[in-house]
């Protein structure tokens, strides 16, 4: 009796807080203004009250942002140690970054702490379409997900904790994303920003010789590919270029090259090794 005593003063005390809240009130007043002056549907109110709920304290935008606050309050070298530990744990799925882990740790913990951070996808949101443009590699830590491939609607793959997308974009100079990506619950995802981490791995010459090799098999792997995914293996086991008679690269042109986006640290690299190879059109 006593221990449900504490916990219900707990939860109504909790409640008559957010009830309370200047700020809170404020932006439901907002909301319903916008609501009824913009004649806004159903299906729509519903989706701006679930993140709403989501941005509160108990809400997984609330989660994220009450970390975020943590870590901030502490000394910069601590948070880096903690971004290492935590966002590391993604890295060693990925056979490029466990193998960096022995030969240069320095640029992972770089790469943790400068290049990813978490993002929230609330479910039966739409985290990205096909033909979207992709700036960032993503990792799930919270969640579940259902990624649909463009070439085939009916295929369905589940991604869960430690699954990653969309690995094409550290290792081209674009990558459009050529599936969809739908939340089937409120979801985190982390992100690693292409351009940040090409400009980590430049600093560190172990690391940077390692992408280059790691993004000759990659590339080599997506020519041999019938169609394109966001959801690739590592590169251990691709198959071997040299061992084919007719080695080519992939079709470029499926990459969108806008005006002012920045070549990725491998360009100059890739476009070497067309240029030299003897069996390329």
């Amino acid at each position: 009796g006593v221990v449900f005593s504490a916990l219900f003063t707990a939860i109504m005390v909790r409640a008559v807080a957010d009830m309370t809240d200047p700020d809170h009130l404020a932006l439901e007043r907002t909301c319903r203004h916008y609501l009824r002056e913009h004649r806004i549907s159903d299906s729509y109110a519903i989706r701006i009250e679930k993140h709403m709920a989501a941005q509160s304290d108990t809400g997984i935008c609330g989660k994220v942002e009450k970390e975020a606050k943590l870590l901030n309050a502490l000394p910069l070298t601590l948070q880096i140690e903690l971004h290492e530990v935590v966002r590391s744990r993604f890295l060693r799925h990925s056979n490029f970054f466990s193998d960096i882990f022995a030969g240069c740790p320095s640029a992972v913990r770089e790469v943790c702490h400068q290049c990813m951070s978490p993002a929230v996808i609330l479910g039966r949101e739409t985290c990205f379409d096909p033909g979207e443009a992709c700036n960032c590699m993503r990792f799930c830590e919270l969640g579940e997900l259902v990624y649909f491939e463009q070439m085939d609607v009916t295929s369905r793959t589940h991604i869960g904790h430690w699954d990653f997308l969309s690995e094409g974009v550290l290792w081209l100079p674009s990558w459009e994303h050529v599936g969809a990506l739908v939340a089937e619950t409120d979801s985190i995802l982390i992100e690693l920003t292409a351009n940040r981490f090409e400009e980590v791995v430049v600093k560190h010459a172990s690391a940077y010789s390692g992408a280059v090799d790691y993004a000759k098999q990659f590339l080599a792997h997506l020519n041999w590919m019938e169609h394109l995914s966001d959801i690739l293996p590592s590169c251990t086991g691709f198959h071997d270029p040299d061992a084919h008679e007719k080695s080519h690269f992939i079709f470029i042109s499926h990459f969108k090259r806008e005006s002012g986006t920045e070549a990725t640290l491998l360009l100059e690299a890739a476009t070497a090794m067309i240029n030299n190879d003897p069996s390329h059109p």
